[in-house]
């Protein structure tokens, strides 16, 4: 385990510094340092919240493909999703997403829930807009 700073603590500098020259710049170039501020922010909100998703959407996939352990390193646990992932998908290729299917409701719910933990590392300010 490093001691501090952090990775967020590091990444935070960098964005603020990123911010703080991008008030110096002008065209092209202010564009460049504003997207890579936002890159930082993206990698900071993956890093804060990335277990926590693993851990629901592990839960979440549980209720669909049946319970199984859950990893404890954060490593295994996104393997894991991934492989569990392409399980669910191959399943949806054997029709289990069809409209008469009883779990169609579970993975619509699920993949709701994928999206929601897409756009909470992505774009968190847009689930909170209102819409038409």
């Amino acid at each position: 385990m490093q001691d501090r700073p952090t990775v967020l603590e590091l990444l935070r500098e960098v964005e603020r510094f990123l911010q703080e020259l991008a008030s110096s710049l002008e065209g092209g170039r202010r564009f460049q340092a504003l997207v890579a501020a936002n890159a930082v922010r993206i990698v900071m909100r993956e890093l804060e919240g990335e277990e926590d998703q693993l851990r629901q959407e592990w839960e979440a996939l549980d209720r669909l493909l049946g319970p199984q352990p859950m990893p404890n390193l954060t490593s295994q646990l996104r393997e894991g999703v991934k492989e569990r992932l392409q399980e669910l998908c191959r399943r949806i290729n054997q029709g289990e997403a069809d409209p008469s299917h009883p779990l169609r409701e579970g993975i619509i719910s699920f993949l709701w829930l994928l999206t929601r933990h897409k756009l909470q590392v992505n774009d968190p300010g847009w689930l909170e807009r209102p819409r038409a």
